[in-house]
């Protein structure tokens, strides 16, 4: 996935952190309302 999507080791690390943190928060969030919103907030960015 790292390759995919252009990411480093540590950074597909932190984005699997990010992911579990919010599930772990909210059990009931589908993974791929996770990921759409982590998507979403990346895409603020400037």
């Amino acid at each position: 996935m790292a390759k995919a999507f252009n990411r480093s080791t540590s950074k597909q690390i932190a984005h699997w952190t990010k992911i579990g943190e919010m599930m772990e928060d909210i059990p009931d969030l589908l993974y791929e309302f996770v990921k759409q919103a982590i998507l979403a907030k990346d895409e603020k960015r400037p």
